[in-house]
């Protein structure tokens, strides 16, 4: 296990990498990895990513949040520099626990949450079970309980299907269908930011045999 935190950023750094500039820790958690980065200094702030992409998604506020606050930037089980198992869990509870597992670790007795989207999702488990050490919660684009959009149910079920990962691999490389409501097109709203290539590597996962749907 590798530890550090990095300093201010230097002007002539980029986000990407001041990212990449500090090493990933990682810490085996029950049935599965978790990786997790640490930046500068000041109370605790954990961030958690969401679905389908991992900690580097937060590397344009890292610089800046860093400078006043000791960023802890989490990888989840499924996603970035994490690892797992073929049998480990991947439910909404088993990732909070995992976390909360891995703040103790951490000896992280206060802390504040920023998380977004599915990330949300572990960040509300984690202050319900965890009450007296979050002291702040910041939500960004959550789930919201019990509704997804209609297409992802429907999505879960066609995947079963012989020959529907192929099918949807196909549908990933395809510029129309990214952009579009049905493909990726409301995980931005500055549609642009779809054709950046510091995205390759989320789009690989939806690219790959499995769909990148299985962490969800």
């Amino acid at each position: 296990m590798t530890s550090g935190s990095a300093a201010a950023v230097s002007p002539m750094h980029t986000p990407e990498s001041f990212y990449a500039s500090v090493p990933v820790q990682q810490h085996l958690i029950e049935d599965a990895t978790v990786a997790v980065r640490v930046f500068g200094h000041g109370p605790a702030v954990v961030l958690i990513h969401g679905f389908p992409v991992h900690g580097y998604t937060w590397r344009k506020l890292l610089p800046k949040l860093s400078e006043t606050f000791k960023c802890y930037v989490v990888d989840s089980p499924g996603l970035g520099d994490s690892d797992w198992r073929d049998d480990t869990d991947f439910t909404f509870t088993a990732q909070a626990r995992r976390l909360q597992t891995l703040f103790q670790a951490l000896q992280l007795e206060s802390y504040a949450l920023i998380a977004h989207d599915a990330g949300a999702v572990l960040a509300r488990l984690i202050a319900l079970s965890q009450p007296r050490q979050v002291r702040r919660l910041v939500l960004i684009n959550t789930d919201i309980p019990w509704h997804r959009p209609p297409w992802i149910p429907l999505y879960q079920r066609l995947i079963g299907f012989p020959g529907a990962s192929r099918v949807f691999q196909a549908l990933m490389r395809s510029p129309l269908y990214l952009h579009s409501d049905l493909g990726m097109g409301q995980f931005y709203s500055d549609k642009r930011l779809l054709d950046d290539p510091a995205n390759n590597l989320m789009l690989s996962l939806w690219r790959s045999p499995c769909g990148g749907l299985r962490a969800r």
